[in-house]
Order: structure tokens, then sequence, then C-alpha cells
């Protein structure tokens, strides 16, 4: 019971880790997505698409930020991550990377190394 609960605890950690960094690590790049976009977005059904494609790889500029916005969305897909399926993993594999970029890329600017 305890390791279910801790590991889901971590699960919504790493979630919010991922929200925080990806959807403020642009600093009006190509890849930024502005913050009124956020606010009148309402998420569609879930459906892999809007994400990715059949393997699981991101399309698009803005897929992965709007995935990570859109919290149900990103728990879904975390779920079905966890539950073995290939292209959830695919999916989040990629958001992981992106996720470590994007902290380099925040860290080099609290150094005065970016924009």
């Amino acid at each position: 019971m305890k390791t279910s609960c801790a590991s889901r605890l971590l699960g919504w950690a790493w979630l919010v880790v991922l929200s925080v960094v990806l959807m403020g690590s642009r600093c009006g790049g190509v890849e930024a997505v502005p913050s009124d976009m956020w606010r009148r977005d309402v998420a569609p059904p879930f459906d892999y698409g809007l994400y990715s494609d059949a393997q699981g790889r991101l399309v698009g500029e803005s897929s992965g930020v709007l995935l990570v916005h859109r919290s149900g969305h990103l728990e879904r897909v975390y779920a079905d991550a966890q539950a073995g399926d290939a292209r959830a993993r695919t999916l989040l594999s990629q958001l992981e990377v992106a996720t470590e970029a994007a902290g380099v890329e925040l860290a080099d600017k609290a150094l005065g190394l970016g924009c």
C-alpha cells in the first residue's frame, strides 16, 4: 500500500514539474505558446492524434505544451504509459527530453546566459 501511494505521489510530482518547466520555458522563441492561448483553450475530447503520430512522435510546434496544459489528457497519457502502451511511452519520453532541455535553458537564463 505504501509503495503504491509513494509511486502515485512521485508520478504527480513529476507531472507538476513537467507542467511548470514546459509551460514557462520559452522566451519568445518559435516554440512559445502565448498565455492567452492557454486561458481560452478548451480541451477537446482526448485523442492521441491531437499530440502525436501513430508511433507517438510529437506533431506540431505546440503539441507538447498543450498536452501538458491539458492536465486530464496528460494524466491519461501517463496512465497509459504506466500500463505499457508504447505510443504513450514514446510521447512521455519526448516530453522528458524537452523538460530536461527546458530546465537547462532556464538554468542558463538564471545565470544570465540566456535572453
